[in-house]
């Protein structure tokens, strides 16, 4: 049979009808791109609710609810990430709760990514898992220091499944704090082209916990005026920023918790800088106050500065005396740890001015006033500054006769006259007039033997303390004025002269118009404390005595004497003895402020601990742990504190009263007995008293010349009892001249006499020559004046 090949070939009446249904087709299609969003023509497979175009071709395409659930990522042990390294785990579910199992043919792939933030990495990832109908494996990537953590499920048989969960180990260190952006952990799941996730990916931002400095820094309290003040405090240590990525919403809180008698006072306007709003409030909680102080950020900001907030307070006078505790805390974003959330301030109360001296220690002589008003002296009495009516020495207390019908209130030293208040406002003085350094107006070719009445220039007669220097005096009137008088020398005067003298007390011109509350005389220096405590002085600068540097010689109007601390000054303490002054200044929260010569160690050693033989500016001074002296005094080459327990600390070069002598730069405790109370202390030109509450009078130290009034010359290393005694003459009758009961002689300790060659044994300490010890006859004391102006 013949074969053969033909062409087929349609007749129009036939492929009209196949175009026509061509263009319908084509039509739909078009219609169906249009519908989808993309063109006809194009390549790929584009899903609809239940279908995908590939190409030109439908498929069926089913919407399924594997996907990525719960996608979470936690740190070992409940912790949270941050600057160290930590471990923990990324889980998630390709199934919702409650949903059906998902159909595979065998060769379906199901894959699922996570991609790790920087300086996230994956740890050890899962072993390979196989089951009758598939297999599970896992790998992971890192690319530009990005890790990418891929699970591939491969189907091994139609099946339906329930996609297992997912889980696997990370570690993460953060070497800096970054935004919450760079926190972000992302992952999405890949099906076969036929199926189409309705929950295809997933993200979450990594849990953590940054260790930051900010917090509450430096919370202090600034004394004003009237029972008010100032709490300050900072939020970071330094004055740099630190870098929190804070984002818009987050908010930093400060409360300051103020105690019973402490209350906010004006507080800061609301404020908004730099993208931070910044809010004050206050509320009452029970007898406390709670003050916060809100900053709330309006932007992402990348930095916070370092600032220091403050704001007013009101101080009820019970709570200025009595002291109180101020506390704070810091509230960050919790995603934060303050490096310092919390802090605390203990305001220490007032001291208080020194009560007025009731035992005064000046050059070779002493007073002390008993609990009875009696008052005696002994000592050197050459010139009359005992007071007794005579210009005669004497080595046990004689009577210092005072004016009748009147007690003295205080009593005062210099270097050889002597000053007192009376009960009544009434001022005395008695010794050496060569100056007039006793205001009495006598004459200054005799001595001045017994207390005469001061009256001053101005006609006033009311006083409430006195000071007597080396040859003039400065005393404070009831209404808070300043009035010297004597000698004029090197401006003490503060007239604008460093010459002349003044017979009669007269106001100090150049002082602030302000009241002062206490008045100092020392050695060619005047000192005044204001009420609000500023220090203002006169006189000479050798060796710093006012504290106005090295270049300053000394100048004849008062000026404002620059302080360390702007805690007020409540008390300064001068040398009248010698012409190596030191100056001691306490404030009313108890610390102690020095200048002058410290060759001896006198004025002690500065906080920072750089001692020097002399300090040109007032200088803060470390004082013995847990003790704040209420009361200073000055002497020769030593000084004592008088703290709030009772108890007595000496340091220098004499007079120290621990049984052992020698020198020593730091507060050492003075060896009164136990169970004694001290309430006033007096230091001299080599000698010390102490008085207790029960009116025992104390002394240590040189006993030359009869200046412990002791009976006898030696040097007391260790506090033995004055007692306070007159010497009575035949058939006298005065009532005044035993006012304190004896001792028993085993309570004294046993007097040392000390050879003039031989030094305390003080190992490892500098030693001072000891004074003479042998018997001086009244008035054959050695010319400290002479010896001074030599010096001079």
């Amino acid at each position: 049979m013949e074969q053969s090949t033909q062409r087929r070939t349609d007749t129009p009446n036939d492929i009209a009808p196949q175009r026509k249904r061509l263009k319908v087709v084509a039509a739909i299609a078009a219609a169906l791109a249009v519908a989808v969003g993309v063109s006809a023509g194009a390549v790929g497979a584009i899903s609809t609710s239940n279908s995908t175009i590939r190409s030109n071709e439908f498929a069926k395409s089913l919407r399924v609810d594997a996907g990525v659930y719960d996608l979470g990522v936690t740190a070992t042990d409940g912790a949270k990430f941050g600057s160290t390294p930590a471990a923990g785990s990324v889980s998630f579910e390709m199934h919702p709760a409650g949903a059906g199992p998902l159909s595979l043919e065998p060769g379906d792939l199901v894959t699922s990514s996570v991609v790790l933030p920087a300086g996230m990495a994956p740890g050890e990832l899962p072993a390979p898992e196989r089951t009758t109908t598939y297999l599970r494996t896992w790998a992971a990537a890192e690319q530009h220091g990005i890790w990418t953590v891929t699970s591939t499920l491969a189907a091994e048989a139609a099946a339906k499944l329930q996609l297992p969960s997912s889980e696997f180990a990370v570690t993460a260190a953060f070497p800096m704090i970054v935004g919450p952006e760079d926190l972000e952990l992302r992952a999405e799941i890949g099906l076969p082209e036929r199926l189409t996730s309705t929950h295809a990916s997933d993200t979450t931002r990594v849990p953590v916990e940054w260790e930051v400095r900010s917090g509450v820094y430096d919370l202090a309290f600034t004394r004003g005026k009237s029972g008010g003040g100032e709490i300050s405090f900072a939020n970071l240590p330094t004055q740099a920023g630190e870098n929190l990525h804070l984002r818009a919403g987050d908010s930093l809180v400060t409360s300051i918790t103020l105690p019973e008698g402490v209350t906010a006072g004006a507080l800061p306007a609301k404020s908004t800088v730099q993208g931070r709003t910044i809010e004050w409030e206050s509320h009452a909680r029970d007898a406390a106050t709670i003050v916060t102080r809100t900053e709330t950020i309006s932007r992402d900001t990348q930095q916070i500065p370092s600032t220091r907030s403050a704001f007013d307070v009101v101080v009820a006078e019970q709570a200025l005396s009595d002291g109180f505790t101020v506390s704070a805390a810091a509230e960050l974003p919790e995603r934060f740890v303050s490096a310092q959330p919390t802090a605390e301030l203990s305001v220490t109360g007032k001291i208080g001015p020194p009560p007025a001296s009731k035992v005064a220690a000046g050059h070779g002589y002493s007073m002390a006033t008993t609990t009875d008003g009696a008052t005696f002296a002994w000592g050197a009495g050459q010139v009359g500054q005992l007071g007794s009516g005579t210009e005669k020495s004497s080595d046990v207390p004689v009577v210092t006769k005072s004016p009748d019908g009147r007690q003295f209130v205080q009593v005062v030293t210099g270097w050889e006259h002597s000053m007192a208040i009376a009960d009544d406002g009434t001022l005395w003085g008695w010794g050496d007039n060569t100056f007039s350094q006793t205001g009495t107006g006598e004459s200054f070719l005799v001595p001045v033997t017994t207390p005469k009445q001061v009256t001053a220039i101005d006609g006033n007669t009311q006083f409430q303390s006195v000071s007597a220097g080396w040859r003039h005096t400065v005393a404070l009137s009831t209404t808070g004025q300043v009035y010297v008088w004597g000698d004029g020398n090197r401006g003490v005067l503060g007239n604008g002269s460093s010459a002349g003298h003044s017979e009669r007390p007269m106001l100090m011109p150049g002082l602030p118009n302000k009241p002062f509350a206490a008045v100092e005389a020392g050695f060619d220096i005047t000192f005044a404390v204001t009420e609000d405590g500023e220090v203002w002085g006169t006189g000479s600068n050798e060796y710093g005595f006012l504290g106005l540097g090295e270049s300053v010689s000394e100048i004849s109007r008062p000026r404002r004497i620059p302080m360390p601390t702007a805690d007020p000054i409540i008390q300064v303490s001068a040398a009248s003895t010698t012409n190596n002054t030191h100056v001691l200044a306490l404030t009313d929260s108890g610390k102690m402020i020095g200048w002058g010569v410290n060759a001896s160690g006198e004025s002690g050693v500065p906080v920072d601990g750089e001692s020097s033989w002399a300090y040109f500016e007032p200088t803060e001074l470390q004082q013995p742990e847990n003790v704040r002296f209420t009361k200073l005094a000055a002497g020769d080459q030593f000084s004592l504190g008088l703290t709030e327990s009772g108890q007595v600390y000496s340091w220098g070069g004499r007079a120290l009263g621990n049984g052992r002598g020698g020198t020593s730069e730091v507060p050492v405790l003075v060896l009164i007995p136990s169970g004694e109370r001290i309430v006033d202390i007096a230091a001299g030109d080599a000698h010390a008293f102490a008085l207790s509450a029960s009116g025992r009078l104390y002394g240590w130290g040189s006993g030359q010349g009869g200046r412990l009034g002791n009976s006898n010359y030696l040097e007391q290393r260790s506090p033995i009892v004055i007692k306070l005694v007159a010497p009575r003459a035949a058939g006298a009758t005065d009532d005044r001249q035993a006012t304190q009961e004896e001792t028993e002689s085993s309570s004294e300790p046993r007097s040392e006499e000390i050879p003039t060659d031989t030094k305390p044994d003080t190992a490892g300490s500098e030693t001072v020559e000891d004074e003479a010890t042998g018997p001086v006859t009244p008035g054959e004391e050695e010319d400290y004046a002479e010896a001074a102006l030599e010096e001079k």
